[in-house]
Order: C-alpha cells, then sequence, then structure tokens
C-alpha cells in the first residue's frame, strides 16, 4: 500500500529542470545515436533522477557512456565518478567469492556455522552459497533495521531472534543481514580483511578501481539526494564518509557485518570489468558463470520478474526482453542504481545515480525497467 502511495505521488508530482546529457564515449555519431540520446534523457527527466552515469558495455569495455545531472549541489557528474552503489555490492561480493573459490582458498558449499558468532546453537547448516542466494534464512529483523549504520556490536544483532534463521528447511528471503554476513565468514576463513580479500582476488586482478572504504578512492564521490520528498540536504554525504575514520579496515573484525550487502563505491568503468567478468568466461570459468546465473530461488510474490542466483537478480520480463537478463539493482539514501547484462548478445547497462524516483512495481523500479528496455532495443548500435 505504501508503495502505491508513493508511485501515485510520483505520478503527480512536478518534475525537476531537464539537464543536460553529454555523451563521454560512443560509436560513430548520426542519428540513431541522437535519438538514443534524446530518449535516455527523456527517461532520467521522467524519473526525477538528479545525476547519473549511464554506460553500455561488453566484455571488452565500454561501448557508450553518457553523464547527466550532479553528484552534488555544485559538481557535475563525470565519466569517472565514485557511487556508493547499495545492494549491486552484492553481485560485486558474489563475484569476489567465486573468484576465491576459483583461487582454490575456500569451498561455498561447506558449513559455515562455526564462523558466524552465537550460530552455534543454530540446528540448521549454512553455507556461504545459501548466503549468497538468499536461502540461509537470515531475517533483517525489527533490530537490525534500528542498528544497522550505528557502530551496534554483532552480538546485538545475533543475539535477537527477529534476526535468527528458523531451524527449518530453507527458503527465499532477501536478507541484507545474512549478506552483510559473508564478509565476516569470509574473513574469519581466510584470516584477512573483507577489504583486503576484495582488493586482492577482484579489484586489483581486474584493475578495478573500487573499495568499501570510500575514504581509500581518490576521486569525486557522489552524494545521495532523496527525489520524493525531495531534499535539499544529501541522504548520503559523501566528503562526511571520506572523512570518517577507517580504523580497522585491514584486520579481522565483527564490526564488519555492515560492508559485503552495500558499501561497495566504484566508478562506471569498475563496474564494467567486473560486470564484463561476469558476462563471459575469461577471469571467471564458465562452470562457474553457469552455477551463477543457474535459479537458486525465486522472489515469489515480492516481484515474478525475477528469480534469484548467486549475488545475481535473474530477470525474466518479455516486455523487457524473450530471455533472461543477469545482474542486480541497488535502491539506498534516494539513489537508484542498475547493472545488468545479456548473455545472448554479450552486451551490458550500468547505471548510476545520485538519487531518482523509488518508483516501482515489485522490486525492479521502473525506472531501471524502462533504462532496460532502451537498450535492449540497441538504437546506439545501427
Amino acid at each position: 500500500m505504501r508503495q502505491a502511495v508513493y508511485n501515485l505521488a510520483a505520478r503527480f508530482s512536478p518534475r525537476p529542470p531537464e539537464r543536460k546529457i553529454e555523451v563521454v564515449v560512443c560509436p560513430e555519431h548520426g542519428s540513431t545515436m541522437e535519438s538514443f540520446r534524446q530518449n535516455l534523457a527523456r527517461i532520467l527527466h521522467y524519473h526525477r533522477v538528479y545525476g547519473a552515469s549511464f554506460a553500455l558495455f561488453n566484455k571488452d569495455g565500454i561501448i557508450v557512456q553518457a553523464v547527466y545531472g550532479n553528484a552534488s549541489d555544485n559538481q557535475p557528474i563525470a565519466a569517472d565518478t565514485f557511487f556508493r552503489v547499495a545492494s549491486v555490492s552484492k553481485m560485486i561480493t558474489a563475484a569476489g567469492v567465486m573468484a576465491m573459490r576459483q583461487a582454490g582458498v575456500l569451498d561455498i558449499d561447506i558449513n559455515v556455522k562455526r564462523f558466524i558468532p552465537y550460530a552455534d546453537s543454530l540446528q540448521r547448516e549454512i553455507t556461504l552459497r545459501s548466503m549468497l542466494t538468499h536461502t540461509a534464512g537470515f531475517h533483517d529483523g525489527a533490530i537490525y533495521n534500528h542498528l544497522i549504520g550505528t557502530g551496534a556490536t554483532l552480538d546485538k544483532l545475533m543475539v535477537d531472534e527477529s534476526v535468527q534463521p528458523e531451524n527449518r528447511e530453507p527458503i527465499w528471503e532477501y536478507s541484507n543481514f545474512g549478506a552483510g554476513l559473508i564478509a565476516v565468514v569470509l574473513e574469519e576463513m581466510l584470516g584477512q580483511s573483507f577489504e583486503v580479500l576484495m582488493q586482492k582476488y577482484l579489484f586489483k586482478p581486474l584493475q578495478a578501481q573500487a573499495s568499501f572504504y570510500p575514504q581509500h578512492l581518490d576521486g569525486l564521490l557522489a552524494n545521495a539526494y532523496q527525489m520524493l520528498p525531495y531534499r535539499n540536504a544529501p541522504r548520503f554525504h559523501a566528503q562526511e564518509r571520506k572523512s570518517r575514520t577507517d580504523i580497522g579496515w585491514d584486520r579481522v573484525d565483527y564490526q564488519h557485518y555492515g560492508l559485503a550487502q552495500g558499501n561497495c563505491c566504484i566508478n562506471t568503468s569498475g563496474i564494467q570489468k567486473i560486470a564484463g567478468a561476469l558476462l563471459a568466461p575469461g577471469f571467471l570459468l564458465d562452470s562457474t558463470l553457469r552455477d551463477m546465473q543457474a535459479v537458486h530461488g525465486s522472489f515469489g510474490e515480492r516481484d515474478n520478474r525475477l528469480k534469484q542466483g548467486i549475488g545475481l537478480f535473474i530477470v525474466e520480463d518479455h516486455t523487457i526482453a524473450p530471455y533472461p537478463l543477469y545482474g542486480h539493482q541497488g535502491l539506498a539514501y534516494g539513489a537508484v542504481h542498475g547493472v545488468f547484462f545479456d548473455t545472448k548478445n554479450q552486451d551490458g547497462m550500468i547505471l548510476l545515480t545520485s538519487g531518482s524516483s523509488f518508483a516501482r512495481d515489485g522490486v525492479l523500479t521502473n525506472l531501471n525497467a524502462d533504462v532496460m528496455k532502451l537498450w535492449q532495443e540497441r538504437q546506439w548500435m545501427n
């Protein structure tokens, strides 16, 4: 009901002035490219996007990139602007875990319950596979939603029954808490901090500029603004986040349960390198990619267009494409992000924003659905 009210308000609320869109990477200019630019600008304006970086890519690199609007009040989005990509971080975390598995340093199918504090009483097994596919049974209970981001210790969360898995057969339930605990498990298993592991096995091998600590990035980091109702002050304040201490980033620490689910900061180029590695065999084996793209659960009534892979949404919507698309969406602080790829045509799209309407019918936002449709029309290829 609340989402329906939001969608209605979004439909009739005033839109901000249309902002200039600049194509910074593109194929040969022509009428089709200009039509694509205009259609993209129309979609971004319609969905009240404050600022965005949009790209189309294949496994070799970015084909088209356009920037639109602002990262902050006085700073336009640039081609290399960083964004906190919210739940797209889950796809990035999954890519890192699968790279670690491929390197032979971990098994995603062993019981990892012993690595999770206060989980000894659970009768069911917990595996990294189940955590990556939201079938481990963890809940985003009231205490999690109340304490996340406050610096609360993990024991305050784990002892609360509202987040603990029940002792029954696993079912799919999207859980930020369960996804965040992946960092704790990795650290306990491998004896290195989550940030160190992700740099070692994913970011550095792919030469992707990214970090779960924005303090470690040189370059502009976008704010995130709430578009409805509009708030002039950012809900995610980049400079304030970059000024925080990073003490403990290189240590094994139970407090790192708040990283893997949503705190990766990355730019469009970095996302392309990771999504490109998930698009086609090379960095990861074909068998690894097929495992990630296999159905491990269904969103059910939450959104019948979506199924769950390992760290991936599987999008089955014939109004967008007649075959499955893969990737992930991220929503936080007013920002909407979407990274999706097409294994049939071997290309993908990236949308990173500093604020947008959250209107949606189910889980997938209307903004992401409309941009995916534009991508699938492939005007830019002609």
